[in-house]
């Protein structure tokens, strides 16, 4: 398999894309909640008709110092919280599209993929299992095809036997051939189909 090339794109799936609208969203979601939080007690208390003018004179200057520094550190968290969240759909979404290339390439027959995954990729555990099952599996392929071969040398010999010597004593041979089948059922049946 080719090396893992560094992608150089800020988008690379559109699942990718669907994490981060979910992650901003998220974002926005706490955001907006804070800043009720915060400002909805100061705009129902300046709301307050029982309030004296200096009451909320007071309130009033609350509101307007907090306005004037809130904001700048908003932006800020949701700017780093936009950068946290590219990360993170690029350690997800990176390893579900290698996953992708490595199942469409086992449904084309290569049994020579691994799942290969960047370091700090999240999803480790699932590419070593992936990686392992494709192993399992072309283990298994390559032991039913070697079963094959001996099969099919073991019936060209018996065919031999059976033209040069009669059909008398091709008995023992078609005993070993069909224990050599029951192995390769045996090898079959590892597989739920």
């Amino acid at each position: 398999m080719a090396p893992l090339l560094r992608r150089r794109n800020l988008f690379t799936s559109w699942l990718q894309v669907r994490l981060l609208l979910v992650m901003l969203a998220h974002a926005v979601l706490v955001m907006a909640t804070l800043v009720v939080v915060i400002f909805l007690p100061l705009i129902l208390r300046l709301e307050s008709e029982t309030l004296s003018p200096g009451e909320q004179y007071r309130t009033a200057s609350q509101f307007v110092t907090l306005n004037s520094w809130i904001w700048f550190p908003l932006i800020v968290v949701f700017a780093m919280m936009g950068v946290l969240s590219m990360v993170v759909t690029h350690r997800i979404a990176g390893p579900l599209i290698r996953f992708r290339r490595v199942f469409e390439a086992v449904r084309a027959g290569d049994l020579t993929v691994r799942a290969n995954i960047r370091r700090f990729d999240y999803l480790q555990t699932e590419a070593r299992i992936l990686s392992e099952m494709v192993v399992g599996l072309r283990e298994r392929v390559t032991a039913l095809r070697q079963q094959r071969e001996e099969c099919e040398a073991a019936w060209q010999e018996y065919r031999r036997i059976a033209e040069a010597r009669g059909p008398a004593e091709i008995g023992p041979h078609l005993e070993a051939f069909e224990a050599r089948l029951k192995q390769a059922g045996a090898a079959l049946d590892q597989f739920t189909v």
